[in-house]
């Protein structure tokens, strides 16, 4: 498509080639994301997972400039009555990115409006934020992430490890009241059984969770997950720890253990670093807290990552549909810090979607 736009009060002309790619298409997904440096959570295999859990329709969203950069963004299309708007599905996706880009902004807008899109809620990438491709006051700080460098030599890693972890580290071997097990057929049953408990101990709210048939899809098969866990002195699995990769990245993704297995979750990370960096993976995105500055925050920042951040953009496509939608609803039109977006799309109970 050829967009024309104004930029600085000047007429250009951009040609570019934009496309929303169906979760069903899987040949045009694969090609697209090809052509970027992505992490798991771009990838088909999960989307596909993924669109198991939601009614709304997943798509990759491709974006090339006749600069030869391109961007590309899994998002997910809801409805509130006729109205569309977008969103991140779950995970570490956001916009993936290379090459230049002059004028993204523009003709990203305009094919959103022409698709019918009202504004989107978008998670940028943790690693890569993309962040000069969204007006400024679009864009929304939301926590610390860490990242480690996997390629490092062991020695550097252990000593960007902590001193605190690596003294729990050799008090854990010392014992040998423990040990780890990376059979993955097994580990996935067991991740299966012991994530429902877990989850409900922590306070995940039921909408935020997985469901079984999604999780299995996501861990059952060996090159899309690494499986580690820990079989205590008594031989029960007490923790299972799930990493989804590339060729490149890594993420630690979700954890399921009885009460008293957290205690291992150490010893785990390191031996996923050890796995990363002999598989030939670059990075391995720890993530961060649950909120800004929480204790999971601390734990993460403590196994030696470098710190990056999360951020999202919301992005009003029309302004007026957006500003009508918010009166009808009797919600405010302004991006307020931390409120969910857009404000006129809520439950029934009230309570905001995620």
């Amino acid at each position: 498509s050829s967009d024309r736009y104004k930029d600085n009060g000047f007429q250009r002309t951009m040609t570019v080639l934009q496309r929303l790619i169906p979760v069903s298409d899987q040949s045009a997904w694969h090609d697209a994301i090809s052509e970027v440096e992505t992490w798991p959570a771009h990838s088909h295999w999960y989307n596909k997972a993924i669109s198991t859990t939601t009614e709304n329709d997943i798509f990759l969203y491709y974006f090339r400039a006749e600069t030869g950069a391109v961007a590309v963004a899994p998002i997910c299309r809801r409805w509130f009555g006729d109205n569309a708007d977008i969103y991140t599905p779950y995970g570490n996706g956001g916009f993936a990115r290379s090459g230049y880009f002059n004028g993204f902004w523009p003709a990203h807008r305009n094919f959103m409006m022409d698709e019918g899109i009202v504004c989107a809620n978008i998670s940028l990438n943790q690693y890569s934020p993309a962040l000069e491709l969204f007006p400024p006051a679009s864009v929304e700080f939301l926590k610390p992430v860490f990242v480690v460098d996997t390629t490092k030599s062991m020695e550097d890693l252990w000593r960007s490890f902590g001193r605190n972890n690596r003294r729990h580290l050799k008090n854990w071997r010392a014992t040998a009241s423990a040990e780890f097990i990376e059979d993955h057929e097994q580990l996935v049953d067991v991740f299966l059984r012991l994530y429902p408990d877990f989850s409900e101990r922590l306070g995940v709210k039921q909408r935020h969770r997985l469901d079984c048939d999604t999780l299995r899809l996501l861990l059952e098969n060996p090159e899309n997950a690494k499986l580690i866990g820990v079989r205590d002195i008594g031989g029960e699995i007490s923790l299972v720890r799930c990493f989804l990769y590339t060729e490149t990245n890594a993420d630690a993704f979700l954890e399921a253990s009885t009460p008293d297995g957290r205690g291992h979750s150490r010893a785990v990370y390191w031996r996923a670093y050890e796995w990363a960096h002999d598989f030939g993976i670059k990075r391995l995105n720890l993530s961060g807290g649950i909120s800004a500055g929480d204790s999971l925050e601390f734990f993460k920042k403590d196994l030696g990552g470098h710190r990056h951040s999360l951020y999202r953009t919301r992005l009003i496509y029309d302004p007026d549909r957006y500003n009508r939608l918010c009166i009808q609803t009797g919600n405010s039109a302004a991006l307020l810090s931390g409120a969910f977006f857009p404000p006129y799309h809520q439950l029934e109970t009230g309570e905001a979607d995620a």
